[in-house]
């Protein structure tokens, strides 16, 4: 990949993948994810097309997973040295709901669904573009959407009420 056509793609996907990678990561770690999203694609080969903004949240999304797998496998590595083991703002059907409850009821999603609403409703990204973020077909995605739209209304309903 050229440095133009690096430069375009930077100024092009940069802001998404930084905000995309800040709300999972924080903002000092989104930097690096950033980072290394765009190594990976500097190693596109020329002739392939830039790629597009779905097909990076996804490089991004990877990286994340990867790192944390990492964390967690330090931690472990940690936890067993220390203890002596060497072994290894809306509304719901027009009554208004607060942004607590509503973060209350995304975050009680199974973590499948919960990226799914998340890519299309904040990263706002097309189904077709999210599934590719998530590494499944369009139809599963369609399909993990909709239980995740019918999880997260019935779960803000049941918050009204209460």
């Amino acid at each position: 990949m050229d440095e133009e056509r690096l430069d375009r793609l930077w100024r092009a996907h940069a802001d998404a993948v930084h905000a995309f990678a800040t709300r999972r990561v924080g903002t000092t770690a989104a930097s690096d994810v950033v980072t290394e999203v765009f190594i990976v694609a500097l190693g596109r080969r020329p002739e392939e097309a830039d790629p597009t903004r779905a097909w990076l949240l996804g490089v991004a999304r990877n990286v994340i997973r990867h790192d944390r797998r990492a964390e967690g496998r330090r931690s472990r590595r940690e936890a067993e040295v220390a203890s002596g083991r060497t072994d290894v703002a809306a509304t719901v059907d027009g009554d208004p709901v607060d942004l607590v409850a509503i973060a209350r009821a995304v975050d009680a999603l199974p973590p499948k669904e919960r990226d799914a609403i998340v890519l299309v409703a904040w990263d706002q990204l097309s189904p077709a573009e999210a599934a590719e973020v998530a590494g499944c077909s369009p139809g599963a995605f369609r399909v993990r959407l909709h239980r995740a739209r019918r999880r997260l209304a019935d779960q803000l309903t049941e918050e009204v009420r209460s």
